[in-house]
């Protein structure tokens, strides 16, 4: 069986599945590189020496973001706190 959201259900025959025969929109999942892979996948669907690739990978280093103090009583501190504020009341 076969769902489709606007035309409803479609029934057919059974097609085996062949994995000598490949196709190019396929291939570019399988042959794609761990870097692109641990983008682009859910790390909790990988399996076998896909998993093992991301896993082994280095983890990207995160950039600090240095803090801007400012005086408590001033222009640009009030202003600093207003955008946190609204930011999370939304």
């Amino acid at each position: 069986f076969a769902a489709f959201k606007l035309r409803g259900v479609w029934q057919g025959e059974t097609v085996e599945w062949d994995p000598t025969q490949g196709s190019e929109e396929m291939d570019w999942f399988t042959n794609m590189t761990p870097e692109l892979r641990r983008e682009l996948a859910d790390p909790k669907l990988l399996e076998g020496p896909h998993k093992m690739e991301v896993e082994s990978l280095p983890r990207p280093k995160r950039e600090k973001e240095l803090p801007v103090l400012w005086p408590e009583n001033s222009w640009q501190g009030n202003v600093a706190k207003a955008k946190i504020w609204d930011q999370l009341q939304q």
